[in-house]
């Protein structure tokens, strides 16, 4: 769609947020760099982060000095290693992160100490799974400094039902509360899955 809708959107958006309410405009993957430079340029007095504006990493490295918005990375940021070299490339100024697309919660936990170690803020998201990986998300998510950590998003809204009637992750106006049991606080109901494919003993 033309940027000017993007422009029109944010700017209608940015007009009804509370105060302490931060804005991103995330484009996932969607502008060319010269969109991504004139939605920036066109919304300079509105504050926000800019995620993923382009395709290609090579892409959002360009924009760097051009954009009048902090860009952060979400897409580009698939493991440790890129997260390592699009801090030191001055790259991406905060990453919007996947457990699951990093490796997993010991991955994860690295790519927030090296985010703490260069104050780059970021998020601890799941990646459109149910109740496991929204526990997952969470739990590393608590352990983020809170002047680093942008959130944890969820999909819970759009998935239907719970694998743990009891304690599967809910949103509750704009919170999720932690699990209280043991490891990710999930048992999950497994005559959900339906019969095992493999059995090991």
């Amino acid at each position: 769609r033309p940027v000017e809708e993007d422009v029109a959107a944010i700017r209608a958006v940015a007009a009804t947020l509370r105060p302490g309410v931060r804005l991103a405009a995330d484009a996932n993957k969607g502008w060319a760099t010269r969109d991504a430079i004139q939605v920036s340029q066109a919304c300079r007095d509105i504050p926000m982060v800019i995620e993923q504006p382009c395709d290609a990493y090579e892409e959002n490295a360009s924009l760097v000095g051009k954009v009048c918005h902090p860009i952060y990375l979400d897409e580009s940021a698939t493991d440790l290693g890129a997260v390592v070299t699009a801090i030191g490339q001055r790259v991406a100024d905060g990453f919007g992160m996947k457990v699951s697309r990093v490796g997993g919660i010991s991955a994860m936990r690295a790519v927030r100490d090296v985010c703490a170690a260069a104050r780059r803020p970021h998020t601890v998201d799941d990646t459109w799974g149910g109740d496991l990986v929204a526990a997952a998300s969470l739990h590393v998510g608590a352990t983020v400094d809170p002047a680093n950590f942008e959130g944890t998003w969820i999909a819970e809204p759009y998935v239907d039902g719970h694998y743990d009637a009891e304690h599967g992750i809910r949103l509750d106006g704009g919170w999720i509360d932690l699990p209280p049991g043991p490891g990710l606080g999930i048992t999950p109901d497994e005559s959900l899955w339906g019969d095992p494919v493999l059995s090991v003993s």
